[in-house]
């Protein structure tokens, strides 16, 4: 598990890590650091077969970092990709192709969010567009996780968001948006009600 480290004025920057033999175990510190020097914030972990990747917001250096991890992915080992600065970073990769998604910096107000695509994590990534409808703030939220619900018909990838509630954040809520995904246009809908077959992957308004 990697995490964002710091203090209430954010001067820390730093990534820490824990580990455990089960997801839902009692998990041991193992302590923070600045990736290979560089502040790190908003992060998230990126698996393609056995190799790791760490991405996180230098605010600094005001870019998006990707570092691959060591083996045992408990050490940042390499910088293998610099992008403009984004936060709230999440992956997917989509048979060849990976995409990134992240948000403009607004504090915890939301805004537009993007994404770029490759096909190699080092890159080089494509010009940074949107994918929900402009001006609805990426239905009023931000880019947490891309998660694959893969069925025997289809693999559908749902947008997972954070609404943060900046006067009270511990009830701040969740929204989870089908996407739509062609070659390497993505698309999503402010849907305020839709169903998805777990069996099949196939979504549905």
């Amino acid at each position: 598990m990697y995490m964002h480290v710091d203090n209430s004025s954010y001067t820390d920057r730093k990534a820490g890590v824990a580990t455990c033999s089960s997801v839902c175990g009692s998990y041991s510190y193992q302590g923070s650091v600045k990736p290979l020097g560089h502040d790190s914030l908003d992060d998230t972990l990126f698996q393609d077969g056995t190799t790791g990747y760490f991405l996180s917001e230098d605010r600094t250096n005001t870019k998006l970092q990707i570092y691959q991890l060591s083996n045992d992915y408990l050490t940042v080992s390499s910088l293998v990709a610099t992008l403009p600065q984004y936060e709230s970073p999440a992956v997917a990769k989509i048979g060849s192709t990976y995409f990134a998604f992240g948000s403009h910096l607004t504090g915890w107000s939301t805004n537009d969010n993007q994404y770029t695509t490759a096909t190699s994590m080092a890159g080089p990534w494509g010009a940074w567009k949107s994918f929900a409808p402009a001006g609805t703030n990426t239905c009023n939220s931000q880019v947490t996780f891309i998660l694959p619900v893969t069925g025997t018909s289809t693999t559908t990838y749902l947008f997972l968001g954070d609404r943060w509630n900046s006067g009270n954040l511990t009830d701040s809520r969740y929204i989870w948006e089908p996407l739509t995904i062609n070659g390497t246009t993505v698309s999503m809908t402010c849907a305020t009600s839709w169903q998805i077959d777990t069996t099949t992957g196939i979504w549905s308004p």
